[in-house]
C-alpha cells in the first residue's frame, strides 16, 4: 500500500541548513527616530553616486522622487 512520506524539516531547520542570515540587531534595540527631521530630496540624491543614479535611470528608469520614513520592523 501507499505510505505517506515522512514530514520534512521545519522552516527553522531549513534556514539553519541553508545558512540563512540571523538577525544582527534585536528588534527591541532599534531606536525610534520619528522625531528627527528627514533630509531634503536633493541631499538624499547626493548620497547616491552620480554613476549609480545614471545606471539606475538607464536600466530601470528609476529616480528618487520623495524622502519617506518607514518602520524597519515592517519590512518583512
Amino acid at each position: 500500500m501507499f505510505q505517506p512520506a515522512a514530514e520534512g524539516p521545519s522552516d527553522e531547520e531549513l534556514a539553519e541548513y541553508y545558512g540563512a542570515p540571523k538577525a544582527a540587531v534585536n528588534e527591541d534595540e532599534i531606536a525610534d527616530e520619528s522625531d528627527s527631521p528627514l533630509i531634503p530630496l536633493d541631499q538624499a540624491k547626493n548620497l547616491i553616486p552620480a554613476k549609480s543614479r545614471a545606471l539606475m535611470h538607464e536600466l530601470f528608469r528609476a529616480e528618487l522622487l520623495t524622502v519617506k520614513r518607514f518602520n524597519p520592523k515592517k519590512l518583512r
